[in-house]
């Protein structure tokens, strides 16, 4: 792969306001529970387009915008990320999710507001191209159109990176595992796009084997505290967690 002239990564998908509650007790259902309320920045392609800019690589992000955006387009900016070739939708909502982690820091419920992603189309990345296949990677996540995967698939010629997101989202993949130079799944969403239900090791290599036979280049299979199954068509390998004290695991698997 010949290297571009002025090294870029690209990312698409989700910028979402984050509104979390963080229970202070264990959790009670149809109750006022006591905790503090946050409100940050995420989103699948966010978390992993700051962490590329973090690591001092170049990233132009790729995501939709609605009418109040001020405040988001902003933050992209401190965290140097390049959001001039994104979308803008009038009369848009800008992505919002809201969840609720117990007292342990765990998951417990969320909401996504995210229909705006319906609107990064084939016909908006058609006139993107060029970006894409100008990158040394593109990165993308499950949140925009299944429509839209397959054309970046089947158009784009540099390495395709992909964050499947959910056990739902994940289903889009399906038809384009062959085009993808590495895959990042966790333990349900392979289950999701394999069909293998993974309740222990063993099954874990069966499905990062079959990813491998479907045509996906690299394979890295996280297992939360069990580690990460990392693979490719030589072998494969487990590598240990080392964070065994998480302060609120949402997100951190980008």
């Amino acid at each position: 792969m010949n290297m571009p002239a002025s090294p870029y990564i690209v990312v698409i998908g989700s910028l979402n306001t984050d509104i979390g509650g963080h229970t202070s007790v264990p959790f009670k259902r149809a109750d006022s529970n006591p905790g503090r309320i946050t409100k940050t920045y995420g989103g699948t392609g966010h978390n992993i387009a700051c962490n590329i800019s973090l690591m001092g690589f170049p990233v132009k992000f790729i995501t939709a915008f609605g009418d109040e955006s001020d405040e988001l387009r902003a933050h992209c900016a401190d965290m140097g990320l390049d959001v001039s070739e994104s979308l803008t939708v009038p009369g848009g909502q800008s992505s919002t999710y809201l969840y609720i982690d117990d007292s342990n820091g765990e998951m417990i419920a969320a909401v996504s507001d995210m229909e705006i992603y319906s609107e990064i189309t084939v016909d908006f990345i058609k006139y993107k191209m060029d970006v894409l296949n100008g990158a040394l990677v593109v990165v993308f996540d499950t949140n925009i159109p299944q429509e839209t995967i397959e054309y970046i698939a089947e158009n784009c010629t540099r390495p395709l990176v992909c964050d499947p997101v959910s056990t739902s989202k994940a289903k889009k993949l399906k038809n384009c595992l062959g085009h993808i130079a590495a895959l990042k799944p966790n333990r349900v969403e392979a289950e999701a796009i394999t069909g293998i239900r993974i309740p222990n090791g063993a099954a874990a290599y069966e499905a990062v084997d079959y990813l491998i036979r479907a045509g996906v280049k690299r394979v890295f299979l996280t297992l939360g505290e069990y580690g990460v199954v990392c693979a490719d068509s030589s072998g494969r390998n487990v590598v240990d967690t080392f964070i065994s004290n998480p302060v609120d695991v949402t997100g951190s698997g980008d």
